[in-house]
């Protein structure tokens, strides 16, 4: 049975004999003066680094095609990282 789980992010990535680990967070609204955002662990992922390093190939080509048909945006002369930042019509740039 496949199961789908929605994260927002991934956090404490890890690697030991060969198998890369990380956990799956939430974000939730932000709280108290300091407005905080709560993380939630919503769940984990265990692969080879053969298999990490291909899914990082294919985020990649995702990426680069959102880039090509106009969904993101990349930043002058810089790598597609985090500064890939989503259009959503209501940015300043």
């Amino acid at each position: 049975m496949k199961q789908t789980v929605f994260a927002d992010s991934i956090v404490n990535i890890s690697m030991a004999e060969g198998v890369v680990r990380f956990d799956l967070v939430t974000f939730g609204q932000p709280t108290g003066e300091e407005k905080k955002i709560p993380m939630k662990e919503v769940g984990g992922i265990a692969t080879s680094l053969p298999g990490f390093i291909r899914m990082h190939e294919q985020m990649s080509k995702v990426i680069e095609e959102l880039v090509k048909q106009g969904v993101l945006n990349k930043k002058q002369g810089e790598g597609l990282k985090s500064e890939a930042k989503l259009k959503t019509g209501t940015s300043k740039e």
